[in-house]
């Protein structure tokens, strides 16, 4: 089971590594955790691996998120997301013979973010 859960961190930190680099600190100390737990020939019981990884994928989501709005910044202030996904709705708009599919994704990373980090 440990090892199974090492190969998937290891394939998402790959992706993370693209996105964001403190996406890459958090699935780097997962990892650290699991090779720590290996040595002991303890395995993580299911309810604590499951829940860590579900914040590393909620994290690595957000992250997404911010990188489809084009803003790299730590914890950025709800008028500087706004902001970005004003513009970029602007510019892929529809109504200006924009990608349908684009302004799909810049509403659903704004709509994510606003969720998660409990500005709706």
């Amino acid at each position: 089971e440990t090892s199974a859960l090492r190969e998937i961190l290891q394939t998402m930190l790959i992706q993370a590594q693209a996105v964001r680099s403190g996406t890459v600190l958090l699935f780097e100390d997962l990892l650290s955790q699991i090779n720590r737990l290996e040595k002991k020939q303890k395995p993580l019981p299911e309810e604590d691996w499951q829940g860590e990884l579900r914040t590393a994928e909620r994290q690595r989501d957000l992250s997404l998120a911010y990188a489809v709005l084009g803003v790299f910044e730590d914890e950025p202030a709800r008028e500087t997301v706004k902001k970005a996904r004003n513009d970029l709705a602007r510019k892929f708009h529809t109504d200006l013979g924009g990608d349908e599919t684009k302004i799909k994704q810049i509403n659903a990373a704004y709509e994510l973010i606003e969720r998660v980090r409990g500005w709706k």
